[in-house]
């Protein structure tokens, strides 16, 4: 079985495209504390 690179499991996890800007505040903080 294939290693699946760690970029495409974060991309998915995050895609900056679909998330709306209301919440681009909200997860600027939650990926500050992830981080």
């Amino acid at each position: 079985m294939p290693r699946r690179p760690f970029r495409h499991n974060r991309r998915k996890h995050s895609p900056p495209e679909e998330k709306p800007p209301e919440n681009a505040e909200e997860n600027a903080e939650e990926n500050a504390e992830i981080k």
